[in-house]
């Protein structure tokens, strides 16, 4: 996978390779944190941690994982789908 150059975000990269990113899958789930996130993430006792588990594809092929975690009472997810 191209890390760097002018193109910005993984699907302008692929863009770059000839690889077309044709969908992208995300798992999102909440948990209590591990020891080492409440300190990186500076979390206050019993506040929860949502994980994203993002995959992008390529003709249904895995070319890009991503794993994510953030503070859940700090973070707000939003989407828009497009309905075909």
């Amino acid at each position: 996978m191209p890390a760097g150059g002018a193109a910005v975000g993984v699907v302008a990269r692929f863009d770059l390779i000839g690889q077309r990113i044709d969908s992208v899958e995300e798992e999102i789930e909440s948990r209590p944190p591990t020891v080492e996130e409440v300190g990186v993430l500076e979390l206050p006792p019993g506040v929860s941690v949502l994980t994203m588990k993002r995959t992008y594809r390529v003709k249904e092929k895995p070319v890009e994982p991503a794993d994510i975690v953030m503070a859940g009472h700090r973070s707000v997810l939003s989407y828009r789908l497009a309905v075909t």
